[in-house]
């Protein structure tokens, strides 16, 4: 498979050369797909607002990378995409996944559609969109297999679908309800041919510190085994998780938290709450959301610059009121990271 990946690396050291943060281009068969940071706007049906309604109002916001389920794809989306500059078309897991956690509000837990393997690749099949599409490996709920059978699994598609780049989503394998760093440890060499490595975020540990500390494990592992590719973390686009993800060497990020929340002075907030205040106690309820997507799609677009810029700078002081609470919890995960 012709998978080039271009990496302009910066870098802290940690120890044995640890490589936490980077940027890197992501290139496949000739066709630059973006750079990273990158923070991306998704889009699912799992919310309880009209799909087609949000579709219409992403379109005409959105210009940069974007995330739609390709579970979306095949039962509710007929977009003609125009308008952003590149598409991550999910697995469709988290659309049939049933159980939700207290913080899920706004979402909707009925899934009753089939999702199944050859649905996912027909799905594929049936995709037409001209713009540059980065596919992410099959998901479902209840499809559990090892680390070996996933990636063996994914090989397939990106072999039969080569004329896209390929994201490998990495779930627990049977019995396990996080991810195991030994297991990863023991395939990192298999995952050379992908062009990103992605993790749902609830799977890499049960607190925000466990995730990052496994995040960098992550990111250590693969540097000594110089495999050089992006970081996804699916899930993961807040105003405090996902600079901490970051800070622990994860590279992109996506979620629905735009649609769901609104983003005011690196805090995340209730939209009900804060928006009369901001927008004028006047303002429609249509309105509110239109002015809170288009504040939240602005922030995305600031949060990616200051990460780029930190990367080369180091400067805490980007991030504004929370620099100090980021900066002492790097310094909790460099001293962590260090004692093991």
């Amino acid at each position: 498979m012709d998978i080039h990946h271009v990496i302009a690396v910066n870098h802290a050291e940690i120890g044995n050369d640890m490589m936490l943060r980077k940027d890197s281009k992501i290139c496949k068969n000739g066709i630059e797909y973006g750079s990273t940071p990158m923070i991306v706007p998704s889009l699912s049906s799992r919310l309880t607002a009209n799909y087609h309604d949000l579709m219409e109002i992403a379109s005409n916001i959105i210009t940069g990378p974007f995330l739609i389920s390709a579970f979306d794809s095949e039962y509710y989306c007929d977009w003609k995409f125009d308008f952003p500059s590149l598409i991550f078309l999910d697995s469709g897991g988290y659309e049939c996944y049933q159980m939700l956690g207290f913080e899920d509000i706004g979402i909707d837990r009925s899934r009753v559609k089939n999702w199944t393997r050859p649905l996912h690749q027909n799905t594929i099949d049936e995709w037409t969109c001209e713009i540059p599409t980065i596919i992410i490996s099959y998901d479902h709920p209840s499809e559990k297999l090892n680390y070996s059978e996933q990636i063996s699994r994914a090989e397939l598609l990106a072999i039969k679908f080569d004329e896209y780049a390929h994201e490998i989503l990495i779930k627990p394998s049977e019995q396990e309800l996080f991810i195991s760093i030994d297991g990863i440890e023991a395939i990192i060499g298999n995952i050379s041919n992908f062009d990103i490595l992605g993790f749902t975020e609830k799977t890499l540990g049960d607190s925000i510190f466990d995730r990052m500390i496994n995040i960098a494990k992550i990111r250590e592992i693969m540097s000594d085994h110089n495999v050089e590719m992006p970081i996804h973390i699916l899930g993961s686009l807040d105003t405090l998780t996902t600079p901490l993800y970051f800070l622990s060497g994860a590279d992109i990020f996506d979620g629905l938290s735009w649609l769901r929340y609104i983003f005011h002075e690196n805090e995340t907030h209730y939209q009900n709450s804060i928006t009369p205040r901001l927008f004028g106690l006047d303002t429609n309820h249509f309105n509110l959301f239109i002015k809170t997507i288009v504040n939240n799609y602005d922030f995305i677009i600031n949060m990616q610059d200051i990460f780029l810029e930190f990367i080369n700078t180091e400067d805490f002081s980007l991030f504004g009121n929370h620099s100090g609470y980021f900066k002492d919890c790097y310094a909790k995960l460099i001293k962590h990271m260090e004692g093991e």
